[in-house]
């Protein structure tokens, strides 16, 4: 397990590193995906998922409107 950057001490879960080492491997940065799995994506959908251009956000199926 990796210890979060800034949270000594706190480590995440194994489903959650799994999520993490996905990412990663996708090209996705933890900071990026953090977003993602905070405003409601799905942990698969966030980490495979590619990042758009810089200013220009992906369109989701079923994404609520804002």
């Amino acid at each position: 397990m990796t210890t979060q950057k800034g949270k000594p001490g706190r480590k995440r879960s194994p489903e959650m590193q799994a999520v993490y080492d996905q990412a990663a491997a996708n090209g996705i940065d933890a900071k990026t995906l953090y977003s993602r799995l905070k405003h409601g994506w799905s942990p698969k959908e966030a980490a495979t998922t590619p990042t758009a251009a810089r200013g220009h956000r992906p369109v989701r199926k079923n994404a609520p409107q804002e």
